[in-house]
């Protein structure tokens, strides 16, 4: 991953700065710059990240899947551990979800209402932690790890007050 960092950065450098495109991008970036008002600002950096995510990480990404795809399906126990993880992990799943059930049905003082809501916030940190794993952009993993602990900390803040 360090690799693939100095190599956005050292793009990053050469876009801005000693490129034959240079003078045409530093261009565009004083007329956006102009059209700005004087409490914006114009973020180059992510910008020409995220567009060098989209047109360099993105595709090695899929290639490089796609040949963890092609070793694990020629390897027999590769795909025998994997399922076996797999069975693990939709197990304890399963298992957590029956005890949470039987938790509340135990004697606790949890309402239905409440193991709704408590339901409801497990899902949605899910929907975004699988988001943030399937992002390739480093920022946009970033921006759904901060919603992740932002919601955890609501969960958390709704459950002790």
């Amino acid at each position: 991953m360090r690799n693939v960092r100095q190599f956005l950065s050292g793009m990053k450098n050469y876009l801005v700065g000693i490129s034959p495109e240079s003078a045409d991008l530093k261009k565009e970036i004083k007329k956006q710059t102009e059209l700005l008002s004087d409490c914006e600002f114009l973020n180059i950096d992510a910008i020409l990240e995220e567009i060098l995510g989209d047109l360099v990480i993105s595709p090695l990404h899929q290639h490089i899947c796609s040949l963890i795809e092609i070793h694990v399906s020629k390897n027999e126990q590769l795909k025998l551990h994997l399922n076996a993880q797999h069975n693990a992990y939709t197990s304890c799943t399963v298992k957590s979800s029956i005890s949470s059930s039987n938790n509340s049905s135990s004697g606790h003082s949890f309402s239905s209402h409440q193991d709704l809501d408590r339901q409801e916030a497990i899902d949605k940190l899910r929907r975004i932690y699988v988001t943030m794993e399937e992002s390739v952009s480093p920022i946009k993993k970033l921006d759904k790890w901060n919603e992740f602990v932002c919601q955890v900390k609501s969960v958390i803040y709704t459950v002790l007050f």
